[in-house]
């Protein structure tokens, strides 16, 4: 039941997108509400070739990415066995 809960509020991670001098900026902010994963590292990798884009450190149960990127495309988080996709 918990890591079901911990898929649930992993899976609510906000996403923000605005273009700014033709490229298209991207931030994802995370909460996971269980502090055991302090410290943990949250992957974001292409969805298509699974290549690490880049990484974030659970701090007080947040994390957050930010970034640029030339065209849409779609990624996977993971944390652990858990994870989302986005297209950003």
């Amino acid at each position: 039941m918990k890591s079901l809960k911990i898929v649930a509020v992993f899976i609510i991670v906000v996403m923000l997108a605005a273009c700014n001098d033709g490229k298209n900026k991207y931030v994802i902010n995370g909460t996971v509400p269980d502090g055991m994963l302090n410290g943990e590292t949250v992957f974001m990798t292409d969805f298509n070739d699974g290549i690490i884009i880049d990484s974030a450190k659970v701090i007080n149960g947040k994390f957050t990415f930010e970034g640029d990127v030339d065209e849409a495309m779609v990624v996977k988080l993971t944390l652990r066995n858990l994870y989302a996709e986005f297209i950003v």
